[in-house]
């Protein structure tokens, strides 16, 4: 994904000013027929313990790009996507330009969801 990737999931450990630094992104929703029923399968919550154990997929690069700019975060994160029945997914790859994943109260990945999702 080379677009805008925003996230509004506060309590995610991905989420640092309302982007998403996750290196891996996985939209869940096998059978979604609308938004709803999508869900960011990447979410963490906040905390050392998830921290410490999903240093791996932090984009730390893009993060240092976004504190010289004062845009979007234009992300470079790949977007496996589940929703098949989405516009955007081809062959599990989300070729949205534009991603917003929505959750700001979730504590888990089951109160987020795909708000790009579209049939």
């Amino acid at each position: 994904m080379s677009g805008n990737l925003n996230c509004n999931a506060k309590n995610c450990m991905h989420n640092t000013y309302g982007m998403c630094t996750s290196n891996n992104i996985h939209i869940q929703g096998t059978n979604a027929h609308s938004k709803e029923y999508t869900n960011c399968g990447s979410f963490e919550e906040k905390g050392l313990k998830h921290t410490l154990s999903n240093v791996h997929n932090y984009n730390i690069g893009g993060v240092v790009d976004n504190r010289f700019t004062n845009s979007a975060y234009s992300n470079s994160s790949s977007i496996q996507c589940e929703a098949s029945r989405c516009r955007y997914n081809i062959n599990g790859s989300c070729t949205s330009g534009d991603v917003n994943i929505n959750g700001p109260g979730a504590i888990s990945n089951n109160r987020t969801d795909c708000e790009s999702f579209m049939l």
